[in-house]
């Protein structure tokens, strides 16, 4: 995410989070301002450029919309269930 605030210029930038929206692990960091600042020496090996994912190694992407449709459709199905003989505790 890229925030933005009052506090003084410095504080604001990139906040890389992992999928659980937690803060990455500070090792994790590290390597990734290494190769944003063009260091080429990672996991003990030197690279004569910088590595980048090509097919299987590009990450997914979700479709969000697809998944909340499904949700959406779940929670109409569950309008054929009669709640009139029921007892609600209130």
């Amino acid at each position: 995410m890229i925030s933005a605030s009052h506090n003084p210029y410095y504080d604001n930038g990139i906040k890389l989070i992992d999928c659980y929206g937690e803060k990455m692990p500070e090792e994790t960091l590290l390597l990734v301002e290494d190769y944003i600042d063009g260091k080429l020496h990672v996991f003990d090996k030197d690279w004569p450029e910088l590595p980048f994912a090509h097919r299987e190694h590009i990450g997914c992407t979700v479709d969000y919309v697809s998944g909340r449709n499904r949700y959406m459709g779940y929670l109409i199905s569950l309008g054929i269930y009669s709640l009139v003989k029921s007892k609600m505790l209130v």
